[in-house]
């Protein structure tokens, strides 16, 4: 997909292996970047496409080495189960999503054990 108003030779050979390795660095680190990719880089930033800059965290380090997905489907709609199970999610700091969808299942959550 093409970026609106974005000139082609400002991104033109932009691809992942081209991408800064320091991404996580710190502003001004990112700043005395003076090839190309960090060109591309800042500018992509002041025009807004690139929102913001995340640790890759390793789960396995902490010991919890297994991506789990659950699809949960509570036995009754009522306010306070739903909220003792909201409590539960937000209480959980192995639980890193959960979702409401429609259909035969209420929720995906995805979480990390140990393995």
């Amino acid at each position: 997909m093409p970026l609106i108003g974005v000139s082609p030779d400002i991104v033109s050979n932009w691809s992942w292996d081209c991408r800064p390795r320091d991404s996580g660095a710190t502003d001004g680190a990112r700043e005395r970047r003076a090839d190309g990719a960090g060109r591309r880089q800042r500018f992509l930033e002041s025009q807004r496409y690139i929102k913001s800059y995340s640790p890759g965290l390793d789960f396995a380090r902490f010991g919890f080495s297994a991506l789990v997905m659950m699809l949960i489907q509570p036995e009754k709609q009522a306010l306070s189960m739903l909220e003792a199970f909201e409590q539960g999610v937000c209480g959980s700091p192995s639980i890193l999503s959960c979702h409401l969808l429609s259909g035969s299942v209420d929720y995906l959550l995805s979480r990390r054990a140990r393995y």
